[in-house]
């Protein structure tokens, strides 16, 4: 393994593609861009299963986020870069679990397969860490047993532990190189990154740091009347819709806060690939 990571799965793959093409490009390229095309269907499937109860025109939402998905503009460091395939795999495996506990499936069989794929997602990033919380918020709803989300959260956290003890045991530590970007406890450092998450959402990196705080106060005051102007007059089932998704998105923020995400480089833009998931999801419910 490279040493400071723990990547099986972005490890594995790369060495299957070697097996298979040696050390040429193009096997690398055209793994990156079928994983990438199975997530955007991914989102297309999720997004019809989470709307379909929900009184709205869910295809058009699906197909919207889809497309939407396929030419959000930061995630080529996830395709373009072999080795950015990490963030690409988590999500691939993220997305397939939020599917399949959308099913209609029984109930063990769920939480059975949504937790072995995010054990896979583990090993291929930390991205994904924070799906317990997403996958709740998501699920919830107010007439449901409360025994039914404990044994999801059990089920989640078993996982978790699993994944840790076994990185434990291969690697000899839980986040790494990233341990001292991660883990100062400076409460000012970790807002400013928050900060900047949600500011590269939407904003490409620029290097001049006043530039970019201008460019992202207009595209944000922009993007909040729009939305505003858009849900002002819609039912209460709608705009809590809207909260939850919005909720999930911040949840995904938590990793990219934690590992400093750039905004004068594009360097990290695979830390928003995840959380792409849930933005283009939320416009395409808003349009």
């Amino acid at each position: 393994w490279v040493p400071g990571f723990f990547r099986p799965l972005s490890d594995i793959t790369l060495l299957i593609c070697y097996w298979i093409a040696g050390m040429h490009a193009w096997i690398q390229y055209l793994f990156n861009l079928i994983a990438f095309a199975c997530c955007a269907f991914f989102v297309y499937l999720f997004s019809l299963r989470y709307f379909e109860d929900k009184n709205v025109d869910c295809k058009l939402i699906a197909i919207l986020a889809a497309i939407a998905f396929v030419i959000y503009p930061f995630h080529q460091e996830a395709i373009v870069w072999a080795v950015g395939r990490a963030s690409l795999l988590a999500g691939f495996f993220g997305l397939l679990a939020l599917v399949i506990a959308f099913s209609h499936s029984s109930l063990w069989s769920r939480i059975f397969l949504t937790n072995l794929c995010y054990f896979v997602a583990l090993s291929g990033y930390e991205s994904v860490a924070m799906l317990p919380l997403i996958m709740i918020v998501l699920l919830f709803k107010k007439h449901e047993s409360l025994k039914i989300y404990l044994l999801w959260l059990l089920s989640f956290a078993v996982t978790l532990a699993a994944h840790v003890m076994i990185r434990l045991r291969f690697s000899g530590f839980v986040f790494g190189n990233y341990e001292i970007d991660a883990f100062h406890g400076r409460a000012h450092i970790y807002a400013i990154n928050f900060g900047k998450s949600v500011c590269r959402l939407f904003v490409a990196p620029i290097y001049n740091e006043i530039l970019f705080i201008v460019a992202s106060v207009i595209i944000l005051l922009i993007a909040l009347v729009l939305t505003y102007a858009a849900i002002s007059n819609r039912r209460n089932e709608s705009k809590a819709i809207l909260w939850r998704i919005t909720f999930v998105i911040l949840l995904t923020l938590i990793i990219p806060t934690l590992f400093n995400l750039s905004i004068k480089t594009s360097e990290g833009d695979r830390l928003l690939f995840w959380p792409s998931v849930f933005l283009v999801i939320l416009l395409s419910y808003i349009l």
